[in-house]
Formats: C-alpha cells, structure tokens, sequence
C-alpha cells in the first residue's frame, strides 16, 4: 500500500493512561487515520492492546480493509456487544465493516429495539441518500414525558451531539417534532415535552440530498428529522451536512462552467484559423 508506515507495537506503551492511549481515547478519528497508514497486522495488534473504550470509535473509523479484518478476528457475541455500546453513528460505521452477508444477522441480535430498528433502516436506505448521511446520535422522548423527567435525562447525557438533536414522538413512536430547547428552559415541570416541540418537515430516510437543500426549514431551524416510512425517527440531518454539498454543487458547477468557455474559447479560435486559412487560399 503506497505511504504504509511501520511501527512495532511493542515499543508503544498502550496503557492508560500513556499518552497513546489518551491520543487514540480523545481523537479517535484521528487515530484510526494513522493506523490506516500501518500494515494490517500491526494495525491490528496495536487497536487490539488499546483499552476498550478506545476499540469502539478507533475501529469505526479504519479502513474498510482494517477494520473488516478486525472484526473477522473477533467473537461475534463481542461484535454484537459493541454495536449495542456503540454510539449510533459509531455502531453504523462498524456495521457497514462487516462482511454484507453477515450485517442483517448480527444487528438482529443487538437487544435494544429502538437501535435495531434505526440500523436496519439505515442498512436500507441506499447510496447517496439522507438515511446514509444522516446523524444516527438523538435523543427522543415521549411527547407525554414531563419537563423535569426530560431535564433529568439530559443532564445525564454526555453525547452533545445528541442532546442537540433531540427528538419528540408520540406513543406510537411517530415524530412529533424537535424539541425546542427555548421553550423548554421557559416550561414548567409538571408540563409536558409535546408543549416544547417543533412541528417541522420529516425528511424520507430514502430521499436524495440535492432534493433537501432548498426546503423553507432551513430559514428557521438546523435539524430535520430523519423518519422511515412510518414516520418513526431514524435520524437528524443537520445544515451543515447539506450546505457542505450545495458548496460542492456550486463548485462542481462553475467547473463545468469553466470547461464549457474553453471549449467554446478553443472553438472561436479554430473558427477563425479556418478563416485565416480561406483567406489566404
């Protein structure tokens, strides 16, 4: 593999708390992007010997190539584990890792329905579509939850991300809207989270990107809700993920631009070497 690294695991000290560890613990991203660089097996042995809060996001975030031989390597109850411990997003990236034939089998196990339900959507929303780029990370609520029941639970959250992204449903699990985090620092506590929720468009898990960009929403809020065809919620797309890709459109589109008024500048020119040319006959 062209720009492969070698680092022997046994000069590095993976234990916690060594700055390795703290590395691989804190910037997981990061990290998996170095051992990408690595040849498989050491790349292996080296996220093997982290501590195990750090093999679930650094695995996620390998190679399709590394992180398929890991997981091969591992039991698939401790699979199954991991993608029940996993954040959401971190757990569909460990899940599009596994061998295609085996993905169905080892979500079916996982024991939270709720997580279960939201995987195997998204493992069926396809290429190029909302559900794939979507956050899997949300918190959701009953919309006949109380306000101090719902301050509760997120105090107890440590994930920002899916603090922000916070959904309200209704009891049949249905999306009711996001919740309205204003509204909720103003509510009652005997009051109940419906009050605190805002009514927005529900964008279909199979709906392409380029048809979500320009939706009256995005004047007024950040978040959508992600909902299958039952309306039941199985992700938040964020802004940022789609002006990112209107940026792209956009500069996708002025290359194109740009190659079309060479072509027609390299044409004006022949045009007028051919004339040249008559002229001079």
């Amino acid at each position: 593999m062209a720009g492969q690294v070698s680092i022997d695991p046994s000069t590095l000290n993976l234990e916690a708390p060594s700055l390795v560890s703290q590395f691989a613990q804190k910037h997981p991203s990061e990290f998996a992007r170095v051992l990408s660089h690595c040849d498989s097996v050491e790349a292996r042995t080296i996220l093997q010997s982290l501590p195990q809060a750090s093999v679930i996001p650094v695995a996620a975030h390998l190679t399709q190539d590394i992180a398929r031989d890991f997981l091969q390597e591992q039991e698939r109850d401790q699979v199954v584990a991991w993608l029940h411990d996993a954040t959401m997003d971190d757990a569909m990236r460990l899940v599009q890792r596994l061998p295609a034939q085996e993905r169905a089998k080892l979500v079916s196990r996982i024991p939270n329905a709720h997580r279960k339900r939201v995987l195997n959507r998204s493992l069926a929303s396809g290429k190029d579509s909302v559900g794939e780029i979507a956050d899997k990370d949300f918190l959701w609520f009953a919309a006949s939850t109380r306000i101090d029941q719902v301050r509760a639970e997120i105090k107890k959250s440590s994930d920002r991300d899916a603090i922000e992204s916070a959904i309200v449903v209704n009891d049949d699990d249905t999306v009711v809207g996001l919740l309205d985090y204003v509204s909720l620092t103003q509510a009652a506590d005997d009051a109940l989270v419906r009050t605190c929720a805002i009514h927005t468009t529900l964008i279909p898990i199979h709906a392409r990107p380029q048809a979500v960009l320009y939706l009256e929403d995005w004047h007024r809020v950040n978040r959508l809700p992600v909902v299958d065809h039952e309306s039941m919620p199985v992700g938040v797309l964020r802004w940022g993920q789609i002006a990112e890709m209107e940026t792209a459109v956009d500069e996708t589109e002025a290359k194109d631009q740009g190659i079309f008024y060479e072509i027609l500048d390299t044409m004006i020119e022949l045009g007028r070497d051919m004339l040249t040319a008559q002229g001079r006959q």
